[in-house]
């Protein structure tokens, strides 16, 4: 357990480094919060601290869309390689590195919080600390997505698709329900109400005990499904490389 603690905070400290996930995932979202709480407008709450929530969702997602899943698509070669000469087995990397990922979604979150606190009048209050807690279960839905995309595609096609992946996912996020000046298809809206997103933007607008339990039952459900997923495609690509 000490060992899988010092390789993620070692994982943590060299993704610190990249440049790109300080600007994508750090930076992004601050600069997304600060435009909201300038233009209230564009959202349908005032408050300064579910505006800070919204955006570090966007810093979460696109860590574990992008960032993480080009980084599981350089190393899974080296780690099947590992796997089979070494005590360090795929599902131990596999857990290393979503203890990695989770580090660094509250790094996310901590960031813009903070940006929050100094210029955005944020109150942390109990509520602040619930929902803070259902974005990082949330931000699980992403790293497993974001390892599912590193496991299936190549770290090359991931840097070229990483912008219409994030935007497509993002896409289901922006929903009408708090940002009421969007004017979405009705199809698209439908689709959304598929996604976990939509549930957890309803938590942010009615912060009520059925609305978190909502979303956490989906949120649930869509890891579930989607660590499912992951764990056949692994499956079916070692019996493959075994052919």
């Amino acid at each position: 357990r000490d060992r899988s603690v010092s390789r993620g905070l070692g994982d943590v400290y060299k993704r610190q480094q990249n440049k790109r996930f300080i600007i994508f995932t750090i930076l992004f979202p601050v600069v997304f919060y600060v435009f909201f709480i300038k233009q209230l407008k564009f959202v349908n709450t005032d408050d300064s601290g579910m505006i800070a929530l919204f955006s570090a969702m966007f810093g979460i997602a696109g860590s574990g869309l992008n960032t993480f899943s080009q980084k599981v698509s350089k190393d899974k070669d080296y780690f099947r390689i590992m796997d089979k000469i070494s005590p360090y087995s795929y599902a131990h990397y596999m857990f290393d590195s979503v203890l990695a990922q989770t580090i660094l979604n509250i790094l996310i979150l901590f960031s813009v919080t903070l940006a929050g606190v100094l210029i955005g009048k944020l109150n942390v209050t109990g509520s602040y600390l619930s929902i803070s807690s259902l974005l990082l279960y949330f931000g699980f839905y992403y790293i497993v997505i974001g390892f599912l995309l590193g496991t299936v595609f190549n770290d090359e096609t991931l840097a070229s698709a990483s912008m219409p992946i994030f935007f497509l996912f993002m896409m289901l996020n922006i929903t009408p329900n708090i940002m009421t000046t969007l004017k979405m298809p009705g199809i698209i809206v439908t689709i959304q109400k598929f996604f976990p997103g939509y549930y957890y933007n309803e938590v942010l607008l009615h912060q009520t005990p059925e609305k978190f339990l909502q979303a956490c039952l989906v949120i649930t459900i869509y890891v579930f499904i989607a660590g499912t997923i992951t764990v056949i495609v692994n499956k079916l690509l070692q019996i493959k490389r075994r052919d």
